[in-house]
């Protein structure tokens, strides 16, 4: 009889090893889907344009005379598990405005500097309709991606 009592005790133990198991993988996988990447129903984005494959002129070769396919382009930033959009609008011979498409307006809380460097951007692109623009202390990466990702948008941009 005493080992019967032994196993009834052992099995309760067992449950509770169980139980707390239980909990710390529901735990990890509510942790894992709370701050995880994003989900397979993030929404629709609009059609991104791919930087073209040819060689584009650089920046500085752009004149005022550079003509564009009216519009707006589009053009993706990945940072981590998230992707930011770089939205440029042009006319047939001017940029009209720059800036982030951002819907859920999320991202100014993870990249809290994406959004004044591109106003700030924004502002001397569309004065200057270059890219050669005078480039902050202080956000020198931020800059130099943002950039990048308006140079692809005006290369799709650009009439050939």
């Amino acid at each position: 009889m005493g080992g019967t009592k032994i196993f009834v005790l052992q099995v309760q133990q067992i449950r509770k090893v169980l139980l707390i198991a239980a909990a710390v993988v529901a735990a990890i996988l509510l942790v894992m889907f709370l701050f995880g990447g994003r989900s397979a129903e993030t929404p629709t984005t609009p059609h991104v344009q791919p930087a073209p494959q040819q060689q584009a002129p650089p920046p500085a070769a752009r004149t005022p005379e550079t003509r564009y396919v009216p519009g707006t382009y589009f053009s993706e930033i990945t940072l981590a598990n998230s992707t930011i959009i770089v939205s440029v609008e042009v006319s047939e011979n001017a940029i009209l405005n720059v800036s982030i498409y951002d819907p859920y307006e999320a991202q100014e809380m993870f990249y809290p500097l994406m959004q004044p460097t591109m106003d700030s951007l924004s502002q001397q692109i569309v004065t200057m309709q270059s890219l050669n623009v005078q480039m902050a202390d202080g956000t020198p990466y931020t800059q130099e991606v943002l950039i990048s990702a308006i140079r692809n948008a005006l290369d799709a941009a650009m009439v050939r």
